[in-house]
């Protein structure tokens, strides 16, 4: 009877070393899941923002003479500024003074100093 409450304990103790950190896992990867399926859901749902829904900078700019060559073109579900960063992150210069980059939402704009 002893040896039999020996294993039992230990088995127990086996589980819930082992097996309550993976079904907690488990879990969290399930709900972490459906999370994300809802994100993605309700990102394909929403519209493009006004500036991404008018015309496109290479059509505004005339630029159709690069056609299929044209690193924007390639990805036009992407504002062309997020495809021009350097290595650090960093915007080129043309894309500050841009109008696209300067009309799209969230963009912050530095404040104009009053001339003195």
């Amino acid at each position: 009877m002893n040896d039999l409450l020996a294993l039992l304990t230990m088995v127990l103790g086996l589980l819930l070393r082992f097996g309550l950190p993976v079904g907690v896992m488990v879990v969290s990867v399930l709900l972490l899941r459906r999370l994300d399926a809802r994100w993605q859901a309700d990102g394909q749902r929403r519209a493009l923002p006004p500036a991404l829904a008018g015309p496109r900078c290479w059509e505004a700019r005339g630029c159709a003479e690069n056609g299929a060559g044209c690193v924007v073109r390639q990805h036009p579900d992407l504002p062309c500024w997020q495809q021009f960063r350097d290595r650090d992150g960093n915007l080129r210069p043309g894309c500050l003074v841009c109008q696209f980059f300067r009309s799209a939402p969230g963009v912050v704009r530095p404040p104009v100093s009053a001339k003195s």
